[in-house]
C-alpha cells in the first residue's frame, strides 16, 4: 500500500493550499480587462460599500478577487466586480486572500457586475445562470455608459428564487434617477448620470462617494496630526513651567 505524497508547499504560499494540497491561486496573471476605463468606476462602487459596512461584524465587501465554488477544482471560480457577504469569518477571508465557498459555509449574498465592452455579453447571457448555480443571493448589473451600450439597461437586478433570478422593480424618477432596492444590502442602488450611488431608504441620504470618503479620511488625518502637535506643544509648556517652579531655569 502506498501513501499519496502531497506536493511540496512553499511556506509563503501555504495559505493558498487546502488540506489536500490543492492550490487555489489568488491571481491568474491576466490583467483586468478594460482596466483603464473600469478602474475608477470600480473604486466608486466598492469604496462607499466598504466604508458603510466597515464596522458591521461578519460583513465582507470585495471585488475582483477569486470566489472558488467547488472544492478540489481550482479552475472553477468567479470574480465579481463587487460582492458582499454577511455572517462570515472575515479574518479567514483576509488570510486566504480568496473566497472558498465550502470553507466559509455559504456563497456571497450580493454580486454586482460593471458593464464593459469585453464582458458585457457574458455578464448578461451566461453569468446569471452560473451565479444562480453557485447560490449568490442577488445579482445586479450596472451600465456606466449614457446609452446603456453594454447591458441594454442602465440598472437591473434580481433575487434568487427556484434556481433563477427574479427581477427587482426598477424605477425612473422625473429627474432621470434610475433606481432599485436591494433587500440584502438594505440600500437603494441608484444610476445617477452614469454614476452608481447607494442610498439609505429611510433617510434618502446617499452614501459618500469614493472622493468624499477619501477627503474625509484626509481631513481626519490632518485633524489628528494637528491635535497631536498641539498636545506636544502643551506638554512642552508644562515641562518648562515645572522646571521654572523647581528653579531649574
Amino acid at each position: 500500500m502506498t501513501t499519496k505524497q502531497l506536493p511540496a508547499i512553499e511556506p509563503r504560499l501555504a495559505h493558498l493550499y487546502d488540506e489536500n494540497g490543492v492550490f487555489y491561486p489568488e491571481e491568474d496573471g491576466i490583467p483586468m480587462p478594460d482596466a483603464e476605463t473600469q478602474g475608477r468606476t470600480f473604486r466608486a462602487v466598492l469604496t462607499p460599500l466598504d466604508h458603510y459596512f466597515r464596522d458591521w461584524p461578519g460583513v465582507h465587501v470585495a471585488g475582483n478577487t477569486f470566489v472558488y465554488y467547488e472544492q478540489g477544482s481550482p479552475q472553477r471560480f468567479v470574480s465579481p466586480d463587487c460582492y458582499v457577504v454577511f455572517g462570515v469569518d472575515v479574518g479567514h477571508i483576509f488570510y486566504r486572500n480568496t473566497y472558498r465557498v465550502w470553507e466559509l459555509g455559504k456563497p456571497p449574498d450580493f454580486a454586482l457586475e460593471i458593464g464593459s465592452e469585453s464582458t458585457g455579453r457574458y455578464d448578461v447571457r451566461q453569468k446569471p445562470a452560473l451565479y444562480a448555480s453557485i447560490g449568490f443571493g442577488e445579482y445586479w448589473l450596472y451600465d456606466p455608459t449614457p446609452d446603456s451600450e453594454h447591458y441594454g439597461d442602465k440598472l437591473s437586478g434580481g433575487y434568487l428564487a427556484n434556481g433563477r433570478y427574479e427581477p427587482f422593480p426598477i424605477a425612473e424618477d422625473a429627474d432621470g434617477l434610475v433606481w432599485g432596492h436591494s433587500p440584502t444590502l438594505g440600500l437603494d442602488l441608484c444610476w445617477d448620470d452614469c454614476i452608481l450611488r447607494f442610498r439609505i431608504p429611510d433617510t434618502g441620504e446617499f452614501l459618500p462617494g469614493h472622493e468624499e470618503v477619501w477627503d474625509a479620511l484626509h481631513q481626519a488625518e490632518a485633524a489628528r496630526a494637528a491635535a497631536e502637535a498641539e498636545a506636544a506643544e502643551l506638554r512642552e509648556r508644562l515641562r518648562r513651567l515645572e522646571a521654572q517652579q523647581n528653579g531649574q531655569v
